[in-house]
C-alpha cells in the first residue's frame, strides 16, 4: 500500500476545503499530492470563501486574501484572512483581521487563539498565553 494518495479534480478541492474547515491544512497539504487536473477556470466558479480556502490550503496567500475580500465579511472570513496575512508575516494586518472577527463574534476561540499567535510572534508571551488559555476555556 502507498503512504500517499493522489486525489484529482473535484475530490481534491473537497479534501482541501474539508482540511481547511477542520484546521488541518498543513497536514492535509503534506499528505495530498497535487495534480495538474485542478484548473484555474474551475476554481473561478467557486464561491469567494471556498476559493480563498483553496488558495490558503495551497499556500497562495495573496490570492486567498483577494478571494476573501470578495466574500461576505463574517467572523470566519476575517479570521481566515488573518491567517493568510499571518503566513505572509504581516503580523499587524493579521492582528487587525482577527480583531475584526472578534468584533462580530467575541467568543470565537479560533480567532482568539490566532490573535494570541500574533502576540507570541512579537514575543509578548504573557498576552499570548492569556489569549491561548481563554481560547482553550471556550473550546472545552
Amino acid at each position: 500500500m502507498r503512504n500517499q494518495w493522489t486525489v484529482t479534480g473535484t475530490m481534491w478541492v473537497a479534501a482541501m476545503l474539508l482540511a481547511t474547515w477542520t484546521g488541518r491544512t498543513c497536514r492535509a497539504e503534506a499528505s495530498l499530492q497535487m495534480t495538474s487536473s485542478v484548473s484555474e477556470p474551475g476554481i473561478a466558479r467557486l464561491r469567494p470563501e471556498a476559493r480563498g480556502d483553496l488558495y490558503l490550503a495551497r499556500g497562495e496567500y495573496e490570492q486567498a486574501i483577494e478571494a476573501y475580500q470578495q466574500a461576505p465579511r463574517t467572523a470566519e472570513v476575517w479570521d481566515k484572512m488573518g491567517v493568510a496575512w499571518h503566513h505572509l508575516d504581516a503580523i499587524g494586518e493579521a492582528r487587525h483581521d482577527y480583531q475584526r472577527a472578534l468584533l462580530i463574534r467575541p467568543n470565537y476561540p479560533e480567532a482568539i487563539n490566532n490573535l494570541g499567535a500574533t502576540y507570541f510572534a512579537q514575543r509578548n508571551y504573557k498576552k499570548a498565553i492569556r489569549l491561548y488559555e481563554h481560547a482553550l476555556r471556550l473550546m472545552t
